[in-house]
């Protein structure tokens, strides 16, 4: 009996100085590596210089190199129309207000022509097949207007 408690003994102290020497040397290597990589990334020159040497290679956007699409659906630019009034500049900003038929108010005044971007129809979809089932009509809304606002080919737009 004394023989197999200090078999066990010894092995239970064999498997823990076995799964010591493991935990050392495989932190021996990751550290090794960890070094190396450190090294090989700062000796070396990267291949691919993604950031110019200098701030002026690229010219800077403004506003004027964008495009504003914006999708509404008709019964709701009547109240929406005052947040673009909001931020809206007309001598600077350029785009469309999306809508799928003009609104019963259609009426505007020159302040709202003057403060508001043009309003735009969509075109007519009722024979566009869409066949997913979980789809919602506004995804469709926006394909739309993504491509119809490409569509107006206004130039000095950033791609």
């Amino acid at each position: 009996m004394l023989k197999m408690q200090r078999f066990k003994l010894v092995s239970k102290t064999q498997s823990s100085f076995h799964l010591l020497n493991f935990i050392l040397i495989a932190s021996a290597v990751c550290l090794t590596h960890l070094v190396a990589s450190v090294l090989l990334v700062h000796s070396s020159k990267s291949p691919l210089d993604v950031h110019p040497s200098s701030p002026d290679a690229y010219p800077s956007t403004d506003v004027e190199h964008i495009v504003f699409g914006i999708a509404l659906n008709e019964k709701s630019w009547s109240n929406r129309k005052e947040y673009g009034k909001l931020w809206w500049e007309p001598r600077q900003m350029r785009g469309c207000v999306f809508l799928e038929a003009m609104p019963p108010d259609a009426t505007a005044s020159r302040d709202d022509n003057a403060t508001l971007p043009p309003t735009c129809i969509l075109e007519d979809t009722s024979r566009f097949r869409y066949t997913f089932k979980n789809g919602q009509p506004s995804a469709i809304r926006v394909a739309r207007v993504v491509r119809e606002t490409v569509a107006l080919d206004i130039v000095n737009v950033i791609n």
